[in-house]
């Protein structure tokens, strides 16, 4: 119907906004990935020049509080988005057009593929324990002993 067409168009303007906010919030992620790494990477520098001391520590944990926030505020953001497609512009769609949701918006709809997802989910919990954990609490440690055995 007339109606249903209209419909569409607006839903498919929706699903292209919304797949191109995936992408920049998906581009945000990476940048502040890149943006810790590159402050590791001049904290070590810095580490090189000079002993590590307390505004080191303030920074680290200020940077990584910070990027892991952003960081898992825009996975969540991304989530919340690819609900909408999936629930909302799929199921009208399928329903509109007697199509089953998996073959019309395969990205949003289909199920996961475990033997590709498990692994990936597996690297990126390494992955952030790693650079959201792991180096700052290394660091924290390192200021802590350096500061012990200077008093003994």
């Amino acid at each position: 119907t007339e109606e249903q067409k209209i419909q569409h168009e607006y839903l498919l303007a929706d699903f292209e906004s919304i797949k191109a906010e995936i992408a920049r919030r998906s581009s945000a992620q990476k940048t502040a990935l890149a943006a810790v790494v590159g402050f590791y990477a001049w904290l070590l520098n810095q580490l090189v020049l000079t002993n590590l001391n307390p505004w080191h520590i303030t920074a680290v944990w200020t940077v990584v509080i910070l990027a892991y926030v952003f960081y898992k505020r825009e996975g969540l953001e991304i989530s919340r988005l690819g609900a909408i497609v999936r629930n909302n512009i799929a199921e009208v769609f399928s329903r509109n057009l007697n199509i089953p949701a998996e073959n019309i918006i395969p990205s949003e709809v289909s199920a996961a593929d475990e033997r590709r997802d498990k692994p990936t989910r597996v690297l990126d919990t390494i992955f952030c324990w790693a650079l959201f954990g792991a180096i700052p609490f290394f660091l924290t440690g390192l200021y802590v002993f350096e500061s012990v055995c200077k008093k003994i």
